[in-house]
């Protein structure tokens, strides 16, 4: 019997008070004792699994910082999104062209994606003492401190995206008696809107990229295996030597490195490192000890 689940866990509390949506403490929990395939996909939360089953397992997990709730509430801070421009916003456009002297228009060397802006308009609650708004203006600066680097957004109405966001800009706040407005200054790093969700397979067979643009893998093969060898749609991939027992070679077709142990194994990898996954569906064929990790990608 197969057991399957669709539905979305949201706001729910513990024992503790911890709620799913901010870095309070936080759990689920799901044991699997029947046989057949499982799904468990959207989790908004850190998630701990015991399967004691059969059958293929897919599960799809995502930790942003920053979640706008079906309230339009942006968590942490605890403030009403009044909108936001995701409508208006664009990967910047980098263009390299050169001008010959005597000679008409332009040489194209070619466009480069950039990162985008993303602001978000908000206003506070309100009944709001002085010294409860000084409060929020130091909680504010806390969490949009962008010497923490790049924080996860993710909007309730588009759960499989998220926007890897550094504050850059200035806020500079209407304040009223008792609640104030202001704009949140977001920019992307990157150009790239990213999959919420961690997408794993293990194995030979077909994966899907459900993105518009292709996207790079985490490959994990794991030992011991000796000169194993990778065919990613009609691209391929492989190792010449052996892997230890107990030991796992990791790719990373984006940063082009391979590592056992943490030490590059670089020199010994062949075909095409740097394969990216294309958009749709792609043949797989691999051993039973190799994992594909990948995030879906969109412009």
């Amino acid at each position: 019997m197969s057991n399957y689940n669709t539905g979305r866990l949201y706001n729910h509390k513990l024992p503790d008070g911890g709620a799913m949506y901010n870095s309070a403490p936080y759990a689920v929990i799901v044991y699997d004792g029947g046989v057949g395939q499982d799904n468990i996909h959207s989790v908004l939360c850190n998630i701990s699994v015991k399967d004691d089953a059969t059958g293929e397992e897919y599960i799809g997990i995502a930790q942003p910082f920053f979640i706008i709730d079906a309230d339009n509430i942006l968590q942490p801070l605890n403030v009403l999104i009044v909108g936001d421009s995701r409508t208006d916003t664009f990967p910047k456009i980098k263009e390299h062209a050169e001008q010959i002297p005597g000679k008409h228009g332009d040489i194209h060397f070619g466009s480069k994606l950039g990162g985008r802006i993303l602001e978000l308009h908000v206003v506070s609650l309100d009944s709001m003492s002085p010294a409860e708004k000084e409060e929020f203006k130091r909680n504010c600066a806390m969490y949009l401190n962008p010497v923490q680097g790049a924080k996860p957004l993710v909007f309730w109405d588009d759960l499989d995206k998220k926007y890897n966001v550094k504050y850059a800009g200035k806020i500079s706040p209407t304040q009223y008696a008792d609640w104030m407005e202001f704009t949140i200054p977001f920019r992307t790093i990157g150009p790239y809107i990213e999959g919420s969700f961690i997408r794993t397979f293990t194995g030979t067979g077909a994966i899907t990229n459900n993105g518009n643009i292709e996207t790079p893998l985490i490959i994990e093969i794991e030992g011991a295996d000796s000169n194993p060898t990778i065919a990613i749609g009609d691209s391929i991939i492989g190792y010449n030597g052996d892997i230890p027992a107990n030991k796992v070679l990791v790719i990373d077709t984006n940063k082009l490195v391979a590592t056992i142990d943490g030490v590059s194994v670089l020199d010994d990898i062949t075909g095409d490192i740097d394969v990216l996954l294309p958009v749709g569906q792609t043949s797989i064929t691999a051993g039973g000890n190799v994992t594909f990790t990948w995030h879906e990608r969109w412009i």
